[in-house]
């Protein structure tokens, strides 16, 4: 008899994922030649030679999509991004054994985030466009991961978030911001990224995470640019006058965020400058709180107070 190119699963604890079905207790799932699903239910028709696998009700969901990481990091605290600390972490990364533990970093955590259910992410900021290599060595089977929709290296003002990172795109005025958007489509990313507010992690000062460090202007140079492209523009921005400023130039997602004032609403909704019509607001809001949470696990210092203040002040909503 001859086998069959598709692969059966029973007795699986099926999460649909859409509402109006419910769990599916004792169900089936078909999988054909491509590794795609044919067909779910409790009534689905079995090739004949199909191989089947009995999942002895264990439970089945669609993959989940992690809309905002950088896979270069695993998620945990870690002291040595506070201080003095992070200075001398910056210099390692630009040296060749750096760069390669950078390399070694990114294998094991998107290995850990497929594993854990993540089939589809999306990195927004990576050093020396190493999610780029990284999604080829997954599309080659070389690697396992999810899908990783790459956004190169992060798009910042000199003195803003991120600007201090190794083989970042560091920018000034409109023109140096249209240069960025065409250097990272000349790499082949799928995204834009840029950072128009301060940050938590780098600030400098009680407050600067989430003042703003891109003028409008800038923004719209990158999105109309971009735009150009077919790219998606992201922005890290984390205050109310932050996400004005971002939504004025028409970005088309806002990460992190802040207060949303009653009449910026409508502009999230019907946002003519984004690509799509609209802007999107990927809140992440473990981020700040997972700092505040762990800030006695971080080194002791000058800026550790600083990175907590403004994890504080971020949390709630005071900027």
């Amino acid at each position: 008899m001859k086998q069959s190119k598709h692969r059966a699963y029973i007795n699986a604890t099926i999460i649909h994922g859409d509402q109006s079905k419910g769990i599916i207790e004792k169900g089936t799932i078909l999988v054909d030649d491509e590794g795609k699903i044919s067909a779910i239910g409790t009534d689905v028709t079995i090739p004949q030679g199909c191989p089947v696998v009995d999942l002895q009700g264990k439970h089945i969901m669609p993959g989940l999509i992690n809309a905002h990481l950088h896979y270069f990091l695993s998620g945990g605290p870690r002291r040595e991004l506070v201080g003095k600390n992070t200075q001398s972490l910056m210099r390692f990364i630009q040296t060749s054994l750096g760069k390669k533990v950078v390399e070694n970093a990114y294998k094991k955590n998107v290995k850990t985030s497929l594993h854990s259910g993540v089939t589809t992410a999306r990195d927004v900021g990576s050093f020396f466009y190493t999610d780029l290599k990284m999604k080829k060595l997954i599309q080659q089977g070389k690697i396992e991961g999810p899908r990783i929709l790459c956004c190169g290296t992060l798009i910042a003002p000199t003195g803003g978030h991120g600007c201090n990172m190794p083989g970042m795109s560091v920018v000034d005025g409109p023109w140096e911001c249209i240069k960025a958007v065409r250097e990272h489509y000349h790499h082949q990313v799928d995204g834009i990224k840029i950072c128009n507010t301060g940050g938590v992690s780098d600030a400098k000062y009680v407050g600067e995470a989430g003042a703003p460090h891109m003028t409008v202007e800038e923004i719209e140079a990158i999105c109309r640019e971009a735009h150009r492209r077919g790219y998606l523009v992201a922005s890290h921005c984390e205050s109310t006058q932050g996400m004005r400023d971002a939504l004025a130039g028409g970005v088309d997602t806002i990460e992190h965020g802040g207060d949303i004032e009653e009449d910026m609403v409508d502009l999230f909704l019907h946002n003519p400058k984004t690509l799509r019509g609209y802007t999107c607001l990927i809140p992440t809001i473990a981020a700040g709180s997972a700092l505040y949470e762990h800030r006695d696990y971080l080194t002791k210092s000058k800026a550790h107070d600083i990175i907590i203040e403004n994890s504080r002040l971020i949390m709630e909503g005071c900027i």
